[in-house]
């Protein structure tokens, strides 16, 4: 597909998208989207992050997938980036903010339906389907804020940092994508068995998964067919 979008019978959609999407805070309007898959499926799909029953996330990735194609392919969107990464961060914290109060006072309302999940209930109680539109919202607005901050703010900082590191980093990052999530759940499986607090637990995990996957990655890079199959340079 991306390699299509390149060609160019694509050109002219994609100079419409272009023109469309980076002027002004029209950089913010791929939430849209984001949002219509939230609200129409992630009540069906709640998070077995699976290919056959999880299709909210599959859905919801794909376009952040696709999004991200395209706010690379122009420079003009990376200016937009650039322009409201500070807007995008001032809107980032409160809406995070107000997605994490939120959730202890929709508990009981998605309680009440996970009960009794029926047309009747959701008819008496009004409220489970505001709160689950108001999350959904909530959740993309500082998703797609967050995103716009940390590209545009890494942009600028990252730009003057040392080459070397930064060819790196970029050359693990989609090995360390790839193998952090089963490195963490081998250890949290142990950890989180443990009576430790739940800030230490965290601790350990943290400093212990860090090093291994790094670790894996390096040896990921050691030889040709390893490197093919994580996709490293």
């Amino acid at each position: 597909m991306f390699v299509n979008l390149k060609t160019a019978h694509f050109k002219d959609r994609r100079a419409w998208v272009v023109n469309r999407f980076s002027g002004g805070r029209s950089i913010f309007l791929p939430m849209v989207p984001l949002m219509i898959v939230e609200i129409a499926l992630r009540w069906l799909f709640p998070g077995f992050q699976t290919f056959v029953t999880d299709w909210a996330n599959v859905f919801h990735y794909w376009l952040l997938f696709v999004f991200g194609f395209l706010l690379f392919s122009d420079d003009r969107f990376r200016q937009a980036i650039a322009v409201n990464k500070r807007l995008a961060l001032w809107i980032g914290v409160p809406v995070s903010v107000g997605y994490c109060l939120i959730i202890p006072l929709s508990e009981s309302a998605f309680r009440g339906f996970t009960d009794n999940p029926s047309a009747g209930y959701l008819a008496d109680h009004p409220e489970t389907i505001g709160y689950y539109i108001l999350m959904m919202v909530l959740k993309v607005v500082g998703e797609w804020c967050w995103l716009i901050m940390f590209l545009g703010y890494t942009r600028q900082y990252l730009s003057t940092a040392d080459g070397k590191v930064i060819r790196y980093l970029s050359n693990i990052a989609l090995p360390f994508y790839i193998l952090h999530q089963t490195i963490v759940l081998i250890i949290g499986f142990y950890v989180v068995q443990t009576t430790f607090p739940i800030v230490v637990k965290y601790l350990i995990i943290n400093l212990t998964a860090f090093p291994l996957i790094f670790l894996a990655c390096a040896m990921a890079g050691t030889n040709r067919m390893t490197r093919f199959i994580f996709g490293m340079k």
